[in-house]
């Protein structure tokens, strides 16, 4: 049909069929139907299915998934589920990072910053409910729990459920939301960052004793009306290293003050006339005024590093030499727990206090401590005769002791192997 007279000629019922496949409103006189049915054939609107019909098409989808890796059907009310986490699949970075690209439902920029995506946001805010763990065929395991929706906490939870092979290969997913059959839906990815934090962290070592037993319990809780100025608003990024990171209205919040602007600097004339004001009301009222101690501002010394550097520099006579003026600098750089007391409360709130960035300057710290390391390490393997003679100081610091590096030492080919055979893996996929 091509012309509006095609239209013309067909009967009512014809006309009203054609309209309600197509969801649209078949009421009217037959001038109208005919003028609505050409409008929509030029406009090319879909066919819509039924209710029934998308869930046939789903569940046969469904089906063909469970043929295709050979599983049973996860929802069996036959099947047995655990919360025992000794028994959940190693499942790390690389393994959920070949099983996305595998299904070529996100770009590599996702892989770049997935901590800033939505899937890991999830996770981190709790939405994650407990996950259980069955047994499958041919020694693969499904996972299911049950994911919150971020947009819509009220609602009911997602089911989800993924397959994955012991050696946690991830096979497929499936998800009760509108993306769900994509199987790389942001709550089937928001799980599986759930099992690949427990597992880096050795949460699923079945010798782990420090974990608390109740860390795979449901974390579901019921959103409750409260004041936008209490609410902890955060987004998860890479680069946050603290987890207890208080939010973007915080400081505000601190420095919130209901007065107008004009009423903010009282003169001594406006304090004492509202004293001799409020005696007046109230004569036997006491007025407590706060003021804070001098006695930890009274050091024997500046605990600002570049201030003591000046002073011990200033104080040099010329009579020592390099060794002995290095050694006696590097004793004396040591605080006592006074000290450090004294520079935790003129440091509180790290950036949001001025104190904070004049005691980070020449201080060692996490943000510059691999810059600091690939500097001393170049001066010690410089061809020069003359090395400096802080050098051997730094460059021979042994952290191995540390838990995270130790650990880090000890998984690192295992790592670096597991990657690799990722990356072949989803290379092999799309090739």
């Amino acid at each position: 049909m091509e012309m509006y007279e095609d239209f013309l000629d067909l009967s009512m019922g014809n006309l009203k069929d054609y309209l309600s496949l197509r969801g649209l409103s078949t009421t009217g006189r037959k001038v109208e139907l005919v003028a609505r049915a050409f409008s929509t054939f030029k406009m090319k609107l879909p066919v819509q299915v039924s209710q029934e019909q998308h869930l046939a098409s789903l569940e046969r989808e469904f089906q063909d998934r469970l043929r295709k890796y050979d599983l049973s059907d996860p929802k069996s009310s036959d099947t047995a589920r655990v919360d025992d986490m000794t028994k959940w699949p190693p499942v790390d970075l690389c393994k959920i990072f070949a099983y996305i690209l595998s299904n070529k439902e996100f770009v590599s920029d996702y892989i770049e910053k997935y901590k800033d995506e939505k899937a890991y946001s999830s996770w981190k805010s709790n939405f994650v409910d407990t996950i259980l763990i069955a047994d499958n065929k041919d020694g693969k395991c499904v996972l299911q729990c049950k994911v919150t929706p971020s947009q819509r906490i009220r609602e009911d939870p997602r089911e989800v459920w993924v397959a994955l092979k012991k050696d946690g290969t991830v096979l497929c997913g499936w998800c009760t939301c509108i993306a769900g059959t994509s199987a790389t839906c942001n709550h089937i990815i928001a799980s599986l960052y759930k099992v690949e934090y427990a597992f880096t962290h050795g949460h699923t070592d079945p010798s782990c004793t420090s974990l608390p037993c109740g860390w795979n319990v449901s974390t579901r809780s019921d959103a409750q009306p409260g004041k936008i100025m209490d609410m902890r608003i955060r987004k998860e990024k890479r680069t946050t290293g603290n987890e207890e990171n208080e939010g973007i209205i915080i400081d505000e919040w601190r420095h919130f003050d209901p007065r107008k602007e004009w009423e903010r600097n009282e003169t001594d004339e406006q304090k004492k006339g509202f004293l001799a004001g409020y005696k007046q009301i109230r004569p036997n009222a006491q007025i407590f005024k706060s003021v804070e101690s001098e006695k930890h501002n009274q050091m024997d010394r500046p605990l600002e590093l570049t201030k003591f550097a000046e002073n011990f520099t200033a104080s040099l006579d010329g009579s020592e030499s390099e060794q002995d003026i290095i050694n006696r600098f590097w004793e004396a750089i040591p605080l006592n727990a006074t000290e450090v007391s004294q520079i935790k409360r003129e440091t509180k709130g790290q950036s949001d206090s001025f104190s904070w960035i004049r005691h980070k300057k020449g201080r060692i710290t996490a943000s510059n401590f691999k810059d600091v390391c690939t500097k001393v390490d170049s001066l010690a393997k410089a061809r020069g005769s003359v090395k400096p003679l802080t050098t051997p100081r730094v460059s021979k610091l042994n952290i191995d002791h540390i838990p995270s590096v130790r650990w880090g030492k000890e998984k690192e080919k295992r790592r670096i192997m597991n990657f690799m055979q990722g990356l072949f893996q989803s290379t092999k996929t799309a090739s």
